[in-house]
């Protein structure tokens, strides 16, 4: 079994296999994309074959909603579609937004971008006039990857974003809680249910241009990581948190970087997981890995303060 490196955009989704590791990046105009000028855009500096060999001695990543619903308005008012750009390509992802001037998004995505194009309160995102929606260009010098972030493992995979000025919070544009900074630091409730929302492909195949959700079961980090050794010859650790596959609900290609959250005990909604990695076939049975958004606090809380 193979994994995948996740993204998304508005305008499709185009895969290219690279031995074992199916990666999802997209370019703003399809009418001139090839293999070429797409992959893995994010490296920026790096030659094409370079990034091939390299990604080909290890993995990649990224998910997407299989088999979920579709939002309505409001309802995930903190999610964010995020259309990165180094400079000649672009590329898309999900994040969610923690304070008025701070999104919240995978290392993955933001490696290597020197701008990105953030737009929250969207829903379809051909509607380009829908009410609430807010567009912001953040520079590259906003963005926070983390330092120990690297291609070979997809440990540490988290980032941030800052927008050049803060929006205006209603009901169509909020915040969600972040574990150890704005909500209590508690572990998340792995026997429970989580919810995953974002844009990108409903299944293997198919490309959906609104935004969906679909909630999942947890899954035990042992149970995670016991899958993920026998099927795909990769260590799951600490730092990261997983979802089950099982109820033929999971994320797919097209998701990277957008949030998991749970219900807390306080009935407020927290933000448990970054969107990381899965299996390159979108199976859904099999379990997705996310960054676990609490583990982190000690890296992200005071960024919200800069």
């Amino acid at each position: 079994m193979f994994l995948r490196l996740v993204t998304i955009s508005c305008f499709g989704l185009l895969a290219v296999q690279v031995g074992k590791i199916a990666s999802f990046p997209l370019d703003l105009n399809l009418n001139n994309v090839t293999s070429k000028n797409i992959f893995l855009k994010s490296h920026a500096g790096l030659d094409f074959k370079q990034r091939e060999d390299a990604i080909h001695r290890r993995l990649g990543i990224t998910l997407n909603i299989v088999n979920g619903q579709t939002a309505s308005r409001g309802q995930f008012c903190y999610q964010a579609y995020m259309q990165f750009s180094n400079g000649w390509n672009y590329w898309a992802c999900g994040g969610s937004l923690i304070s008025p001037t701070t999104v919240l998004t995978a290392a993955h995505c933001a490696k290597g971008a020197r701008s990105a194009n953030v737009v929250l309160g969207g829903l379809d995102l051909r509607q380009r006039k829908e009410t609430g929606r807010i567009v912001l260009t953040a520079p590259g010098s906003g963005m926070m990857v983390h330092e120990n972030y690297n291609d070979n493992d997809v440990y540490n995979d988290i980032a941030v974003v800052k927008l050049p000025r803060p929006v205006t919070l209603n009901q169509y544009v909020c915040t969600v809680k972040v574990p150890g900074c704005t909500s209590p630091s508690t572990r998340p409730n792995t026997q429970g249910s989580f919810t995953i929302s974002g844009w990108g492909k409903t299944s293997d195949s198919t490309t959906t241009w609104r935004l969906m959700y679909a909630n999942v079961p947890g899954e035990s980090l042992s149970e995670c990581a016991s899958f993920y050794r026998d099927n795909a010859d990769y260590r799951v650790i600490d730092s990261q948190l997983c979802t089950s596959g099982s109820g033929g609900k999971s994320t797919c290609s097209g998701d990277s970087g957008g949030p998991l959250v749970q219900v807390d005990i306080d009935g407020s909604i927290v933000q448990r997981g970054i969107v990381s990695l899965g299996l390159s076939s979108c199976e859904v049975n099999a379990p997705s890995v996310y960054t676990d958004v609490n583990y982190f606090s000690p890296w992200l809380c005071p960024k919200l303060l800069k």
